[in-house]
């Protein structure tokens, strides 16, 4: 059966970093996170090299960053937000191009057709998952292993989708009733909803190739 079922998978895989762009952020808008002792040496200088203060420094390029991620993720109005109050050629190239960029995105005609994806628990080992009968064709049916859900995000972000929130498109209006919310993208690409249901650790998975909630399969 499990030979069967990953002659189906027939999407194509793509790198790591296709996959990270499904969601907006590409690796070079990455915010990083310091350990303790480099926090503790970075804030005990109480200037940069240029005579700036420590602290207005970090804050700027924290900001910056954000700004960039936001822009990677079509949020151009939070990227623009991030920025106010900073100067320099370099923000104010990156405030003309998120500018560009948000007067260039098309606002998607209807919030109705917006296609939700949703998966079960994954499997972390198939073969665990598929040698009982009494279990492999109900695993077959309704969940995906780790290699298929990855092969998934490489496909719907090859054919043009990204990750929206539905927050962001949806929500209560002055009366208190559900209202569709206008959502803009760049033009060509069309969103997407993804979410994971049924997130339990139910005792008859266990053993069964599914990670749980202390690491065992």
């Amino acid at each position: 059966m499990w030979a069967n079922r990953t002659a189906r998978v027939t999407v194509l895989l793509t790198s790591t970093a296709a996959l990270g762009m499904l969601v907006g952020c590409s690796s070079t808008s990455e915010t990083t996170t310091s350990s303790p002792s480099e926090s503790a040496t970075h804030t005990s200088s109480t200037t940069s090299a240029d005579g700036t203060p420590a602290s207005r420094t970090q804050h700027r390029h924290r900001s910056v960053e954000r700004s960039k991620t936001a822009a990677a993720q079509y949020d151009y109005r939070g990227a623009l937000q991030h920025l106010e109050g900073l100067e320099g050629a370099d923000v104010d190239r990156l405030t003309t191009r998120i500018a560009a960029q948000k007067k260039d995105a098309v606002e998607w005609a209807d919030n109705a057709q917006i296609p939700h994806l949703f998966f079960h628990s994954l499997i972390v080992d198939a073969d665990r998952a598929f040698v009982s009968p009494d279990s492999a064709q109900g695993y077959a049916d309704y969940m995906v292993t780790v290699e298929e859900f990855r092969a998934v995000l490489a496909s719907v972000h090859d054919k043009g989708y990204v990750l929206v929130n539905p927050d962001d498109f949806a929500r209560e209006d002055a009366q208190g009733e559900m209202a569709y919310v206008p959502i803009k993208l760049p033009p060509g690409k069309k969103p997407l909803v993804i979410s994971e249901d049924d997130v339990s650790y139910y005792e008859y998975m266990k053993g069964d190739g599914f990670r749980h909630q202390h690491g065992h399969r």
